[in-house]
């Protein structure tokens, strides 16, 4: 999930305003993302928010940064400002249907905006080939995550 988190982004930033890329376009991406992984770390599973920070400011023109801790408020302003942002998250405590194991504790989501009317961040997540979108979501891309404050 992380390859396909930085692919995503990355291709955001690349422009592409498009609601959708083709699979190969897609596999072609997170496949480059891979492979640039593999050779600078190594064969790994998962990676953690200060790698994957590393990873992408040393091999994409666009920069990371690692927040510890992050309040909501400084999570909406990022989004307003037009910055995603990579959310490495416990999958079980996600409100996805599919991560409901113990086995998928780890996952990384891309947060792409905040509803201020229902109080929940706007996301992307590359985690399964199934579509799932939480309840009356506006979009049917996106999945929704309640925000604690």
């Amino acid at each position: 999930c992380e390859e396909t988190s930085i692919a995503m982004i990355d291709n955001f930033y690349r422009g592409n305003t498009n609601d959708t890329i083709s699979i190969n376009t897609a596999t072609e991406e997170i496949m480059r993302a891979y492979r640039i992984k593999t050779n600078y770390f190594g064969y790994s599973l998962d990676e953690t928010a200060t790698q994957m920070v590393e990873w992408i400011n040393h091999f994409y023109a666009w920069e990371a940064r690692t927040v510890e801790r992050p309040s909501v408020d400084s999570m909406k302003a990022e989004l307003a400002a037009g910055r995603p942002i990579i959310l490495p998250a416990h999958g079980t405590e996600l409100d996805n249907p599919y991560f409901l194991t113990p086995l998928l504790d780890y996952h990384v989501i891309v947060l792409t905006g905040y509803d201020d009317e229902t109080g929940e961040f706007i996301s992307n997540d590359p985690g399964t080939c199934l579509l799932y979108t939480s309840p009356s979501p506006r979009d049917a891309h996106e999945s929704r995550m309640p925000s604690s404050a």
